[in-house]
């Protein structure tokens, strides 16, 4: 450490920090939303999902 000045985070730094964060942050809440969405209304029981395939039209 030269001076005050180098004390803390480089911009840089800072820009990749939030950046890995809000990547965690973002897949938590898709994760929870597909928790939440993938139950029954009704029942409360997981629906079942058939084949994920893309189909041609």
């Amino acid at each position: 450490m030269v001076s005050e000045a180098d004390l803390g985070l480089t911009h840089e730094d800072g820009k990749y920090l939030i950046r890995q964060i809000q990547a965690e942050v973002a897949c938590d809440q898709v994760q929870a939303f597909i928790a939440k969405t993938r139950l029954c209304g009704s029942c409360g029981r997981d629906k079942v999902f058939g084949d994920s395939t893309l189909l041609g039209i």
